[in-house]
């Protein structure tokens, strides 16, 4: 384990080595003979409302075939129709028999709901929030912000699949919503 951490280690040094001379922040050039150009590109999730895409960013997506994001980013209300998006709805709708203020405890159940309350996006998914397990509840918070400066409307891989949407080029995931949600779903009760 110690030889791949240390390789890991080596290689994100090596990236970040080739990356200082790029004036395009968190991007990184990978080229092998024979093979096309791929650009590895740090995920922000969150960023300042109405901020657009770098130009860097533009330049990269002008020369891409396709995109792939941690999980694919439907960039409208059809593409949010997928089976992903419907298998992760419905482990999320299973709802709580016991209730999520008897699961958390009345204090953590209330700080909580204040925090969704806040927050622009988490606003929407109020009516059910008493009906959520606490690992659905808290997978739900994970890219969840309360500054109203921010929203992730405007992170960079929301940006990009809009981007690469507008050009029709082909987007996918790395992998499915459904395994972060079943990481979160078989932590123990303590930990969320």
């Amino acid at each position: 384990m110690k030889k791949y951490f240390l390789f890991f280690i080596v290689l994100c040094f090596s990236f970040s080595l080739a990356n200082a001379k790029e004036k395009c922040p968190f991007v990184w050039q990978i080229e092998k003979a024979g093979e096309p150009v791929s650009y590895l590109i740090g995920t922000i999730h969150i960023n300042k409302k109405d901020r657009p895409l770098s130009g860097c960013l533009k330049n990269i997506i002008g020369q891409s075939q396709l995109l792939m994001t941690e999980v694919f980013m439907p960039v409208d209300s059809i593409e949010a129709l997928n089976p992903d998006s419907f298998a992760l709805f419905s482990m999320l709708a299973t709802g709580n028999p016991n209730s999520l203020r008897n699961e958390l405890g009345d204090d953590l159940y209330y700080k909580i709901k204040a925090l969704w309350k806040k927050s622009p996006t988490m606003q929407e998914g109020l009516p059910m929030y008493d009906h959520l397990n606490a690992w659905s509840a808290n997978m739900l918070m994970t890219n969840m912000t309360t500054n109203p400066d921010l929203s992730e409307k405007n992170g960079i891989d929301y940006l990009l699949s809009r981007a690469a949407a507008a050009k029709g080029i082909k987007r996918t995931g790395l992998e499915s919503p459904l395994v972060g949600a079943k990481i979160f779903q078989e932590l123990p009760q303590d930990k969320h």
